[in-house]
C-alpha cells in the first residue's frame, strides 16, 4: 500500500504543478470559440439584415424595368409613352368604380384622374368612397379643370393621400415628370413603412 501511494505521489505532484497552466489554456480556447461563435452570429445577422433591407428597397435591382403603368380617368393631355420620364403604359377607366375593378386585376404604378371638382375627388377618397385606400397602394395625381384651385380644397385631397394636384394647362412633359416623381415618392414611402413594420434581426413583423 505504501509503495502504491508513493507511486501516485509524482503523478499528483505533476497535476498540481501543471493544472493552473492547463486550466488557463482551456479557458483561453473556450473564450476564442465563444468569440468566433459570436462573430459568426453577428456576421450572419448582418447578412440577413442586408438581405431584408435589399428586399424592401425598391431600387435594389438596378436592372428593374423602368416602365410605369398609369391608369387614367379622363385625363388629357397625356405625355408621350416614350417620354424621357417614362416609358409609360397607359390604361383607361371611365369611372372610379371601373378604376377599382381594373386595379383589382391589373397592378398599376399610378392613377391619374381629372375629376370635375376637387370636392368630387375628396368624396371618392373618403373612407366610404369608391377609391378609399387607393392612395395608400399607388401614386395618385389629380388634374384639375381650374388653373388655380382653392388652397383649402388642395390641402383636403392631399390629406387623403393625393401625391400632386396639377392644373389642366400643365404641359405634357411636365405631367410626365410629375407622374414619375410621384411614383418614386410613393415607392420610398412604402419601403419606409415596410422597414418600420419589420424586425431586421428576424425578418418578421414587429409587434406594438
Amino acid at each position: 500500500m505504501a509503495g502504491s501511494r508513493e507511486g501516485r505521489l509524482p503523478v499528483a505532484a505533476f497535476g498540481v504543478k501543471w493544472f493552473p497552466t492547463i486550466a488557463l489554456h482551456v479557458r483561453a480556447r473556450v473564450r476564442r470559440q465563444l468569440l468566433d461563435f459570436g462573430l459568426g452570429r453577428a456576421r450572419w445577422r448582418c447578412r440577413r439584415q442586408t438581405r431584408i433591407i435589399a428586399a424592401m428597397d425598391p431600387y435594389a435591382d438596378a436592372d428593374a424595368d423602368p416602365t410605369l403603368t398609369v391608369l387614367c380617368l379622363g385625363v388629357a393631355p397625356r405625355p408621350d409613352a416614350a417620354s424621357d420620364w417614362g416609358p409609360f403604359v397607359w390604361r383607361e377607366a371611365a369611372t372610379p368604380d371601373d378604376a377599382v375593378r381594373d386595379l383589382a386585376h391589373t397592378p398599376s404604378d399610378a392613377l391619374l384622374w381629372s375629376p370635375t371638382t376637387l370636392a368630387v375627388a375628396q368624396a371618392a377618397l373618403a373612407p366610404d368612397g369608391p377609391l378609399a385606400g387607393v392612395a395608400r397602394r399607388l401614386a395618385l395625381l389629380l388634374v384639375t379643370h381650374a388653373d388655380a384651385p382653392e388652397s383649402a380644397a388642395v390641402r383636403a385631397v392631399m390629406a387623403a393621400g393625393v401625391q400632386d394636384v396639377l392644373p389642366a394647362s400643365t404641359p405634357a412633359d411636365a405631367l410626365a415628370r410629375a407622374v414619375r416623381l410621384a411614383v418614386e415618392r410613393q415607392r420610398r414611402e412604402l419601403a419606409l413603412r415596410a422597414a418600420h413594420a419589420t424586425d431586421l434581426a428576424t425578418g418578421l413583423p414587429t409587434h406594438a
